[in-house]
């Protein structure tokens, strides 16, 4: 675990890869994935805000182990937390909540921290 605490630190720190410099979902505050979430609960099309948050949360921690597993070997067992994506997202909300000046990514750096690492 002390290996992807290590990367993420890395990962954050370079200059090009930067929070301020992120891309997607994760760039958002928590108070503007409050806000989009509170305007579009009632959307229902194919791809909605949690399909969306879901999506890039997988997409960067698979990231993170592709660099991990090319480094070392080891990367994190993702598969439990998108098996159960509705508690993830009222993770995310209640995290939103009390960290309001808080980035997304922020939230997925403290959920990776709970995931098993496989080798």
């Amino acid at each position: 675990m002390k290996i992807f605490l290590i990367i993420s630190v890395l990962f954050f720190s370079n200059p090009l890869f930067a929070l301020e410099e992120m891309q997607g979902m994760g760039d958002y505050s928590c108070e503007k994935w409050l806000r989009l979430d509170a305007i579009l609960k009632s959307e229902s099309g194919m791809i909605n805000l949690h399909d969306a948050t879901m999506q890039w949360i997988s997409g960067f921690i698979s990231g993170v182990n592709v660099v991990s597993a090319s480094e070392n070997g080891e990367y994190l067992d993702i598969s439990t937390l998108m098996s159960d994506m509705d508690t993830i997202i009222e993770e995310l909300k209640t995290y939103c909540e009390n960290n309001s000046n808080n980035f997304v990514a922020e939230f997925v750096v403290d959920k990776m921290e709970e995931l098993k690492v496989l080798k």
